[in-house]
């Protein structure tokens, strides 16, 4: 087994990020390679996570993915400590299935009252529930 290397995501690392997000039934509209960070093992991108600017100037912390077998690992963890070392002036916003609530929680986020979102955000995360169906939560990190 190689080691995992941890950088940037590169121009062919789309089409393995673009199939781990689809396995996992994660949202790959306005998908773009540039903001992305992964985790490679030899060839294999095993895990991604991206930083999004919104239209308001907040931010958001989504397509956070690791394939199975490396779950448990550190590995989605490492790729959230290295995007979000870079933003340390403001919240950063995600949603997320409540199934995976404490994983952000051990990560410092925090549950978001949806009233208390920022307009552009509460009517994503409102949208992105009524496609989906899921039983998803909106979670915030405080800088």
């Amino acid at each position: 087994m190689e080691a995992i290397v941890y950088r940037k995501s590169k121009g062919d690392d789309l089409p393995q990020i673009m199939d781990l997000l689809k396995a996992l039934d994660l949202n790959t509209s306005n998908i773009i390679v540039d903001g992305f960070w992964v985790a490679v093992e030899g060839s294999r991108v095993v895990g991604c996570a991206r930083i999004i600017e919104m239209e308001d100037g907040n931010i958001e912390l989504a397509s956070v993915a690791v394939v199975e077998e490396y779950r448990k690992k550190g590995i989605g963890s490492k790729i959230m400590q290295m995007l979000l070392s870079q933003e340390k002036r403001r919240p950063v916003y995600l949603m997320c299935r409540r199934t995976n609530q404490r994983f952000y929680e051990e990560q410092g986020f925090g549950e978001a009252e949806d009233n208390l979102l920022p307009a552009y955000y509460r009517q994503k995360v409102e949208s992105k529930r009524r496609e989906t169906k899921i039983d998803g939560l909106a979670m915030i990190k405080n800088r």
